[in-house]
């Protein structure tokens, strides 16, 4: 029994996160990665009805992109776009915005995925949590400055969680409230990468905002599973 749960969530962990990796194949501006098309959208679209199918196209430009231009890092983008420098302003994708960039304030890009990344944070320092920490950081960053760099960061800051969630595997299906939590969070996310891409003008920067609150208490309580074990 344990080793086929093992099975299945280990096999939801990978797939969600394919899922919202593979967001980054559309690039705002052409690239090399601008070519690869969504897998996943692409399955749907041969495999599915067809009314399923159109739930899973991807919407027109929804947000004013051209704000980005307007600011530092797109003006830096604009200068450096063919030496080292570009890489690092690189706009995000497409995909991967979740509001309207600078509408609250001038400075920061997404300012509600900002500040429930805070959230994040603030249960990192709470509870003394290095990985908890590291991941609201990046998540604040990847959300104030809207460019690829800090969505690699965002990833990064990620994966120490993956590998502590693989550490601890036995320790967190024992423990329902850390397990449950987690699953919660995850299958937010999931919903949260497919409603962003299909109905981003309606639904907004809400669905990220739950999976950083449902991730931040799916963080709280593996954080008080590992000071047990401690």
């Amino acid at each position: 029994m344990l080793k086929q749960m093992r099975k299945v969530i280990c096999s939801l962990i990978f797939a969600t996160l394919s899922f919202v990796d593979s967001q980054a194949s559309e690039l705002p501006y052409k690239s090399s990665v601008e070519s690869r098309s969504w897998s996943v959208s692409s399955s749907l679209s041969n495999y599915t009805p067809g009314f399923i199918s159109e739930f899973f196209k991807t919407e027109p430009d929804k947000y004013d992109r051209s704000k980005f231009d307007k600011s530092c890092w797109g003006k830096l983008y604009k200068e450096n776009k063919n030496n080292c420098l570009g890489f690092f302003c690189e706009p995000k994708a497409k995909v991967l915005q979740r509001e309207d960039w600078y509408a609250v304030l001038p400075f920061i890009s997404d300012f509600h995925c900002s500040w429930s990344s805070l959230v994040i944070l603030g249960v990192g320092i709470y509870d003394q949590s290095w990985f908890t920490i590291l991941a609201g950081l990046m998540s604040l960053a990847s959300h104030s400055i809207p460019t690829e760099f800090t969505h690699y960061l965002d990833l990064s800051g990620v994966a120490p969680i993956v590998g502590i969630c693989i550490y601890n595997f036995s320790d967190i299906i024992n423990s329902p409230s850390t397990l449950y939590s987690g699953l919660f969070a995850l299958s937010l996310l999931g919903a949260d990468a497919i409603l962003a891409r299909t109905r981003g003008d309606k639904v907004g920067p809400w669905p990220h905002v739950s999976w950083h609150l449902t991730a931040s208490n799916a963080l709280h309580n593996l954080n008080l599973l590992l000071s047990q074990k401690s």
